[in-house]
């Protein structure tokens, strides 16, 4: 699926806003000071699809709405220039959106056991932000889902523990081979609370340079980078693929040289699963790498104060 016009009324930062989708645009960069609205696009998704997750549609509309006495609006259009409709529980019918805020760095990993309900958090994504400046936390979930995957999967008859483990890590370290180079971070595997190597928690266990050591040990970027892609692993298949995938500000504690690669890889990523990737920024990397590769596919939109007031439409800049 991919998205061809959004249109915002009375909605947070905006007036009457329209941003036109030209054909055939698989990435969509969105840039600008801060302030001028770019997150807000993402606020849009994350109440047009999910707008009872609070169990009240309209709990929320002083944060929402521009002018809180006047209703606000949202509609998004399809590829093929379709309104996404809602179903009779507020959300779009078979349509897939999946988003990441900013604010996703975790320290640490701090979980003590294997529960039945991270398995089911990822299935339905019931962690998920309710807001775009709300703390994105579910990497935890999804590294405890994937320990739980290993459990599980050893208890069928006819696959080594290398090719289980493989399942989960081969992926993850491709990706990261692309964006770090040869010498650089590798998952080794997810300990449980039992490995030696490991603590009274959960841990994950990476391998740089011949060395090994554990997640906390990870620098800040490394952090990010890692989170971005097990994350997007994690979850493709349930929440991603053949959708839209939006995260806010992914170059956050990233060296510039490394931002270029991240975006080549979510690029290559969501290209493989038909996914459509909007990326709020102020990258330069990203920015960089989206001018330097002269693909068609990739669309740039300028945010700034003038598309505040009044009816505005904008589209791709040149």
């Amino acid at each position: 699926m991919k998205i061809s016009k959004i249109v915002m009324k009375n909605f947070k930062y905006f007036d009457d806003l329209t941003i036109n989708i030209q054909k055939g645009k698989e990435v969509i960069l969105l840039v600008g000071p801060n302030g001028q609205g770019k997150s807000c696009v993402f606020d849009a998704f994350t109440n047009y699809i999910r707008p009872a997750k609070r169990g009240d549609e309209d709990s929320d509309l002083g944060y929402l709405r521009k002018n809180k006495d006047k209703p606000h609006s949202i509609e998004i259009y399809d590829e093929n220039d379709n309104l996404i409709k809602k179903d009779w529980k507020g959300k779009p019918e078979t349509r897939k959106f999946y988003g990441r805020t900013a604010y996703r760095f975790t320290k640490d990993i701090t979980r003590t056991s294997i529960t039945q309900a991270a398995g089911e958090s990822v299935k339905n994504d019931s962690k998920s932000p309710e807001r775009f400046n709300d703390l994105d936390q579910r990497i935890e979930d999804d590294i405890e889902a994937a320990l739980g995957f290993y459990l599980g999967e050893v208890q069928k008859i006819g696959e080594t523990t290398d090719n289980i483990i493989n399942k989960v890590k081969t992926p993850v370290n491709t990706s990261l081979k692309r964006i770090f180079g040869i010498n650089g971070i590798q998952l080794d595997t997810i300990l449980n609370p039992f490995d030696k190597d490991g603590s009274t928690k959960i841990d994950i266990l990476f391998t740089k340079k011949c060395d090994k050591f554990l997640y906390k040990n990870l620098s800040a970027g490394e952090k990010e980078v890692f989170g971005i892609i097990f994350n997007f692993y994690r979850r493709v298949n349930i929440h991603i693929k053949n959708g839209v995938y939006f995260i806010d500000e992914p170059e956050l504690h990233i060296h510039t040289s490394i931002q270029k690669k991240l975006f080549l890889e979510l690029k290559r990523l969501c290209k493989i699963d038909h996914v459509q990737l909007w990326i709020a920024t102020h990258s330069i990397g990203f920015i960089k790498a989206a001018h330097e590769s002269r693909d068609e596919s990739i669309a740039i939109y300028e945010f700034s104060s003038r598309l505040a007031k009044g009816k505005k439409i904008i589209n791709p800049s040149k």
